[in-house]
């Protein structure tokens, strides 16, 4: 259910926002790195590189949306 919402959202936000999916099994550096042990995991960073926020998994599209906006430090307007 989650997956069909996450992309759409973030196209919504396609100025401010990227969506990019990883295998943590086969970078498990990456994981390590973003202290990523499960899936899914939304980590928000800036351009940089660095760590705004993370975002828990949630099936309420609308809920989801704040969550991320407010992570990455983006208003909903």
């Amino acid at each position: 259910m989650m997956q069909r919402f996450v992309a759409p959202t973030v196209a919504k936000h396609q100025e401010q926002l990227a969506l990019v999916e990883k295998d943590i099994d086969r970078e498990p550096a990456l994981a390590r790195k973003f202290r990523v042990s499960g899936t899914p995991t939304f980590v928000v960073l800036d351009a940089q590189g660095r760590e705004l926020g993370r975002v828990p998994p949630d099936n309420n599209p609308a809920r989801f949306e704040q969550r991320l906006l407010s992570a990455a430090r983006l208003s909903s307007s």
